[in-house]
């Protein structure tokens, strides 16, 4: 199984082992600029997505697939690339999410302040209602 430490750039690998080395001895000084690595900034968020499996799978190098047909596991590969390409779809997902959210609260805000508040919350809501539709 490879380990995170083996992704990172030598440098972002010295930082981490001096920063965890100084952590372990109670120094509180371990990270004064807060900053981490690329790559495990991009590993956090994949598993921030999609839970703590996907950094095992990340640090495997793979995923286990199943062939029902002849009962056999498979390893799909997993890339770093593959990897950033999920994080930007669970990213763009998450903003399409909050926009809904934020369009949704202008709706009820908005119907708030009308004359007609239960027609004018009923029109604003109209197009998340019919995108609700299969």
């Amino acid at each position: 199984m490879a380990n995170v430490l083996d992704l990172m750039t030598e440098e972002d690998r010295q930082k981490s082992i001096s920063a965890f080395q100084k952590r372990m001895r109670g120094d509180t000084s371990y990270r004064t600029d807060g900053k981490i690595s690329p790559t495990t900034f991009l590993l956090s968020e994949f598993g921030y997505y999609y839970g703590w499996e996907a950094i095992a799978a990340a640090k495997r190098g793979y995923v286990e697939g199943f062939n029902e047909t002849d009962q056999r596991r498979t390893k799909i590969p997993l890339t770093m690339e593959e990897i950033a390409e999920y994080v930007e779809g669970a990213r763009k997902v998450w903003y399409s999410k909050l926009i809904d959210q934020a369009r949704g609260t202008q709706v009820a805000a908005g119907s708030i302040m009308s004359k007609s508040p239960n027609k004018v919350f009923r029109d604003g809501m109209k197009p998340f209602k019919e995108a609700t539709k299969l």
